[in-house]
Parts: C-alpha cells; sequence; structure tokens
C-alpha cells in the first residue's frame, strides 16, 4: 500500500512544484518561495519513502533505516514548512520572517534531538522499509525519538489548522477560502498518523501486536499531504475551473433562449446582428460571452417591436387561468409574458409586414417590464420567458383560445 500512496503524493507534489516554481523565478516573493519548498519537501520526503528508494538509500549508505529517519525528519519539516506558508499568508512579511526565525531554531532543536537518538537506536534495529516504525517502537531511544517527532507534527499541525481557520473566517468568498479550509483538513487528517504511531510504541511495550494500524498511519500521513497540496493549489487552478464553468453556464444559457428567439427571429429576421448560420460556428464557450449578450439585446429589440401587437385584456385573462392554477411571482409573470410574446408573434405573422397605425402601444407594456436591475437579472428573467414559451401548456392553451382571423 505505501509504495502506492507514497509514489502517489512524490508525484503530486512535483507536479504542484513544477506548476508553481515559474511563478516564484519571473517574480521572487515570500509567500511563492514558501510554498515551493512546502511542495519540495512534499516530493523529497515520500519519494525517499517508497519502499524500493528506500532499500537503495540503505544499501547505498549502508545504516539500516537511515532512508526511514531522513524522511520523518523531512515530515516534520513538512509541517513546519506549512506554518510557515500560513504565517506568511496572515502576517505582514516583517512579522513572519521574525516568526519563522523562531519557527526554524525550533525545529534545529527537535532535528537535533531525533538525530541522536536515531543513531543511538541503530544498533539494535534491522532494515525494514515498509513497517520501520512499528517495528522499531520497542527500542527505548527509538520511543523517545517518536514522542518527540509527533510532539512536533500534532502541535503544529493543530496550529496550522488554527490559523487557517481563523484566518478563513476574514477571509473574501473565494479560492483562497476554501484553500484554506482544504488546508486545515489536510492538517487535521494528518492527525491519526500520530495516533498510530503512539499507539506502536504502547504495543511494542506491552507486546501486542502493532502491525493491524499501519494502515491508518499510512492513509494518515498520504491523504493529509494531498489534501494539504490541493489547498495551496487551489489558488492556481481554481479561478480556471470557475471561469470555465461560467463560460459552460453561459453557453447553457444561451441554448435554453433559443426557442423563444428561433420564433423572434422568424417573423423579424433583421434582430440578428449576424445570420445564424454563420454565427453557429462561434457559438463555442470561448465566444459565448458576446453571443449570449446579444442574444438577450436582440430579444429584447424583438419584444419592443412586438409591443404594438400585445393586448391587455389577453394578458389579464392569461394571469387570471395562471393564478387560478397556482403561480405566484416571478414564475406567474414568465408566463404571463411568454403567453403575451407568443400572441403577439402569431398576430404580426398574420399582420404581414409592418405595423398597423391603427395599432397603439398600451401604456401598461410600455412601462411594466420584469428586467430586474442588472444584466443577470436580465438573463434570469428571460430565461424564465423562454422555459414558459416553449415548455408551459398554460401558454400553448391561452394562444389556442385566440380567435381565427378566418372564423366566423
Amino acid at each position: 500500500m505505501n509504495t502506492n500512496l507514497y509514489s502517489t503524493c512524490a508525484i503530486v507534489g512535483s507536479i504542484a512544484l513544477l506548476l508553481r516554481l515559474p511563478a516564484f523565478i519571473r517574480k521572487p516573493e515570500p509567500g511563492t518561495g514558501a510554498l515551493c519548498i512546502y511542495f519540495a519537501l512534499v516530493t523529497f520526503t515520500f519519494g525517499l519513502s517508497v519502499p524500493a528508494v528506500w532499500k537503495v538509500v540503505d544499501r547505498t549508505l549502508g545504516v539500516p533505516n537511515l532512508a526511514g529517519m531522513i524522511a520523518q525528519c523531512g515530515a516534520l519539516t513538512i509541517v513546519f514548512a506549512k506554518l510557515s506558508v500560513v504565517l506568511i499568508w496572515t502576517n505582514s512579511w516583517p512579522d513572519a520572517k521574525r516568526k519563522i526565525r523562531v519557527i526554524i531554531a525550533v525545529l534545529a532543536s527537535l532535528l537535533a534531538v531525533m538525530s541522536g537518538l536515531f543513531w543511538i537506536a541503530v544498533p539494535e534495529m534491522t532494515s525494514n522499509p515498509k513497517n520501520f516504525a512499528a517495528a522499531s517502537a520497542g527500542i527505548t531511544e527509538y520511543s523517545i525519538y517518536l514522542v518527540v517527532y509527533l510532539t512536533g507534527r500534532v502541535v503544529v499541525n493543530i496550529e496550522v489548522g488554527r490559523q487557517c481557520l481563523r484566518y478563513m473566517r476574514r477571509a473574501a468568498p473565494g479560492w483562497l477560502k476554501w484553500s484554506l479550509l482544504t488546508a486545515a483538513i489536510g492538517s487535521v487528517m494528518g492527525l491519526p498518523y500520530a495516533g498510530a504511531r503512539l499507539a506502536d510504541i504502547f504495543a511494542a511495550h506491552m507486546g501486542v501486536d502493532n502491525k493491524a494500524w499501519e494502515p491508518v498511519a499510512q492513509l494518515s500521513a498520504s491523504f493529509g499531504s494531498l489534501i494539504t497540496v490541493t489547498g495551496w493549489t487551489m489558488l492556481m487552478w481554481g479561478p480556471a475551473v470557475s471561469e470555465t464553468l461560467a463560460r459552460l453556464g453561459r453557453y447553457r444559457t444561451y441554448h435554453r433562449l433559443r426557442p423563444l428567439w428561433d420564433a423572434l427571429y422568424e417573423i423579424l429576421p433583421d434582430i440578428a446582428l449576424t445570420s445564424p448560420q454563420r454565427r453557429r460556428i462561434t457559438d463555442w464557450p470561448w465566444n459565448i460571452t458576446f453571443h449570449l449578450y446579444r442574444r438577450l439585446v436582440e430579444i429584447r429589440d424583438a419584444r419592443t417591436t412586438l409591443l404594438p401587437f400585445f393586448d391587455l385584456n389577453f394578458s389579464d385573462a392569461v394571469r387570471t387561468r395562471a393564478e387560478a392554477q397556482g403561480l405566484t411571482g416571478r414564475r406567474l409573470d414568465a408566463v404571463v409574458e411568454a403567453a403575451n410574446l407568443a400572441a403577439a408573434i402569431r398576430a404580426k405573422k398574420l399582420s404581414g409586414p409592418g405595423v398597423p397605425a391603427s395599432v397603439t402601444i398600451d401604456d401598461y407594456f410600455a412601462t411594466h417590464d420584469e428586467t430586474g436591475q442588472s444584466l443577470h437579472d436580465e438573463r434570469d428573467w428571460l430565461v424564465m420567458v423562454a422555459q414558459a414559451f416553449d415548455r408551459s401548456p398554460m401558454v400553448a392553451d391561452a394562444v389556442a383560445t385566440l380567435p381565427s382571423p378566418t372564423g366566423p
């Protein structure tokens, strides 16, 4: 299991580093530099923890489990680097720099203690790349080593989670907030690793098999880091995801307006800036913002042209029938508007080109228009009208009640 998990973490860390490093090269900044160091540490530590790599290092250096000690020192350095990133993000650079100096001093002290304890314990160890910590937990010096190591990890992970949640509450909605939340979750996900390793110590001294919860330690370490790396990279790919989703949403809106636009274009082809045949080539999401705006404008222009064919008595009758069927609010207004448009389109078709001189625009239709206060409101309103125009049986029934021009 650890081969797959640790390899995945190393690959993800290296990808994040490659994505972030060019930005640091172009414009060196403390926050970007700290992120690059964090990603490099994740890549190095998890790459070294892969059993195949571990064996090569141990065999080359001739010290059993030395790769494990280096990897654990790397893992401790990772959490301190993570805290440094948060401090840089949440403090001015002079304050962050002062705090990071303290962090480095604490980290150096812990690494020195761990190194000394490890070298004392080495003579009693045997190389075991798959569960080195569990197998060595019964050695007294290594047990103390683990307590020092785990204490550092737990305290710093809790502080990272606390800082992320604290700053997240002050951050504006967006990818920074999600990034901090994800990093906080990743820090919490790393805590079961410490629990499993402490259980190794007690199990080893009590003669209990401590291999049963080894997967917990591996999963916690791996997923905690993967989630944190994901959180730290959100600011790189998150805005692109948002923009892609927004474009797809505009593309969907564009096509939801199509039934109404088609019906209007059939009787008023002059509303279109470009013909539908030419426009289909450019309907894809990368051009959709302009074409959606044009479609909204064209529908509004067509409505204005059709105002002489709106009938207040017909509109009131449709509203009364829709209210009787339980419609209220914007849904009711959209059905009435769609019915007015459908009836006006029918009347325009029957009247032929031009507008009869005797037809006047009712003041109600000229002034009462549920467009909203912004372009987004306008878009949402016209989508509701277009959907009612295309799908509402009340609209079809209302138009069907209109008298036929060939009737008695």
